[in-house]
């Protein structure tokens, strides 16, 4: 019998509990006077990034950062066409990474009381020191996955142990196969907005249940059977 092609996938997927959760805000400020715009911005965005900077004192965060104020103007039309007053805005950024969930609550809820702030997204996440681990993990799993496959298809068609001789991260296969992704893929939480169905409104602020931290991999592989 003649040497047998076999070409298949490998595929594998892990959660794991997230361990830090980064959250992004802006405020956002607008009206009709450009000194009393940036003024209002300027003291809440303070106000916020004092707020942030106990909470790192505290070690309820490992990184966080604070952008500077940015201002603009913006056309105003009204329902007949006519153009008004123009529109002065004002906005500024701030950007958590938070490793004690209890004290992201409170983050949140006091986010979410202010008017003029933004909540731009939770994505849960693990620490930067685990990742490679993890990472390598599902890779590793991924490559047993493609050879489980091969021996199941060489053996089917009698042939005997397939050899190993490529292996391909998705989209990289030179004859252009796969998904055009890469090969590990991190799916690290739902933006704040999607991820209504993981939180709960209590009295005393946002309940919030942390989303596992999913790393996945994909291979292709050739093998070769005698």
């Amino acid at each position: 019998m003649s040497s047998v092609v076999v070409v298949v996938s490998g595929f594998a997927q892990r959660e794991y509990p997230a361990t830090r959760a980064e959250v992004s805000a802006r405020v956002e400020v607008e009206g009709a006077d450009r000194r009393e715009v940036v003024e209002r911005a300027s003291l809440l965005h303070a106000e916020l990034s004092a707020r942030a900077q106990e909470l790192s004192d505290r070690g309820a965060t490992t990184r966080w950062h604070a952008d500077s104020v940015s201002v603009g103007t913006s056309p105003f039309w009204g329902p007949d066409g006519v153009r008004g007053a123009d529109v002065q805005r004002a906005s500024a950024g701030l950007f958590l990474r938070f490793s004690d969930f209890a004290a992201l609550t409170e983050w949140v809820t006091v986010l979410a009381s202010e008017p003029l702030v933004r909540l731009g997204g939770v994505n849960w996440d693990i620490a930067e020191a685990d990742r490679g681990e993890r990472v390598a993990e599902v890779r590793a799993e991924a490559v047993r996955d493609a050879v489980s496959r091969a021996e199941v298809y060489a053996h089917a068609a009698g042939a005997g142990t397939p050899a190993l001789e490529a292996i391909f991260e998705s989209g990289l296969r030179p004859s252009g196969g796969g998904n055009g992704g890469g090969g590990t893929v991190f799916a690290k939480g739902r933006s704040f907005a999607a991820a209504s169905a993981d939180m709960a409104q209590q009295d005393n602020g946002f309940d919030l249940t942390p989303r596992p931290y999913v790393v996945s991999a994909e291979i292709t592989a050739d093998f070769r059977s005698n």
